[in-house]
């Protein structure tokens, strides 16, 4: 299991890490400062403003950071028994939440600025999908690792031995 594990933990870290890059590129690119207008990613009255791009710059950044963070500890961690999941599922349900908040507060915007027929709508849709997706990865991956924290715990209940993994050499 451990192998395999950490084979879907590296495709979801490409994934998150990668539809951030690319969410902060195709705002950069396609949705701020175009022609004069702050950001295309806002559309509340009519009226464009660079906030909600900063918004959405801010959370590819702690999405970024985080995972970073994430990686490091569980790093630094590898050795004590379990911590690492737990690390990692923490972390990743905390990073998957806020994306989830974040996609929800700039889909109002963006919402509004598709019916105000702001240029770019489809690369708008695009980055709403990308925030979503990023919230499923980093969810996926939480529920990966508590998954993997549960059945260490469980093992080691059912072996009733003190240890980590039931008495196992490996630990699984």
């Amino acid at each position: 299991m451990g192998a395999a594990k950490s084979g879907v933990d590296f495709v979801l870290h490409l994934i998150q890490f990668g539809l951030a890059l690319f969410i902060a590129a195709i705002v950069t690119i396609f949705l701020r400062n175009r022609s004069g207008v702050a950001c295309l990613l806002d559309g509340i009255n009519g009226v464009t403003d660079a906030r909600i791009c900063t918004v959405t710059y801010v959370a590819t950044a702690a999405s970024a950071v985080g995972s970073l963070v994430i990686s490091l500890l569980t790093c630094a961690t590898c050795c004590l028994c379990g911590l690492p999941d737990a690390i990692e599922g923490v972390g990743a349900l905390l990073l998957g939440a806020g994306w989830v908040g974040v996609g929800a507060y700039v889909t109002r915007y963006a919402k509004a600025a598709n019916e105000a027929g702001f240029a770019n709508g489809s690369w708008r849709r695009w980055v709403l999908y990308a925030m979503y997706g990023a919230a499923a990865a980093f969810l996926a991956s939480a529920l990966v690792n508590c998954g993997s924290l549960w059945a260490l715990a469980a093992r080691a209940w059912m072996a009733g031995s003190g240890r980590c993994g039931g008495g196992t050499a490996d630990g699984w």
